[in-house]
């Protein structure tokens, strides 16, 4: 099984055990234990990052002994952007609560295309106002040097893009 197989199982089996622990949803499980791996990648980052998420259950202090360890994750992440979206949207298997939230994430060839027609270049701002966890946030900064401004109305979404 591959590094990447392990850390979708495991953080499958941890969205199970924590809904079932503390009598809480799967989705909010899934947020939660979503939440507490994004943790792990802040804490590899020099500056902290802000957040207003606010979980059912501090799945990083409580069950961090289940997570993968930081250099695992900061590894998988960065030789694979997309990797937080992927995460996400396992964790909250079916379609219900992304469809109905109107979270639809922006396919990462898709935003390498539009950031390499070279709009932003010329630029001096780049917003993406439903930025999700910032894959096409990410394929902009390959390619300017404007300043980017994403918003979400889903703060743990933001906290990715963040990231």
């Amino acid at each position: 099984m591959s590094t990447e197989e392990e850390l979708y199982s495991t953080l499958t089996q941890l969205c199970s055990d924590v809904s079932q622990e503390n009598d809480i949803t799967e989705c909010e499980a899934a947020r939660d234990v979503y939440y507490g791996f994004l943790n792990i990648l802040e804490d590899t980052i020099e500056n902290r990052i802000s957040s207003t998420y606010q979980p059912n259950i501090n799945v990083f202090t409580q069950y961090t002994s289940s997570l993968p360890s930081k250099k695992e994750t900061v590894e998988l992440v960065k030789s694979d952007v997309t990797l937080l979206d992927a995460i996400y949207t396992s964790l909250l298997s079916g379609e219900e609560y992304l469809n109905s939230n109107g979270q639809f994430f922006t396919p990462p060839y898709l935003s390498s295309f539009m950031s390499s027609l070279g709009l932003a270049k010329e630029a001096d701002t780049v917003l993406d106002p439903a930025c999700g966890p910032g894959v096409f946030l990410d394929s902009v900064a390959e390619t300017t040097d404007a300043t980017i401004t994403a918003v979400d109305k889903d703060p743990l979404l933001l906290y990715a893009a963040k990231i």
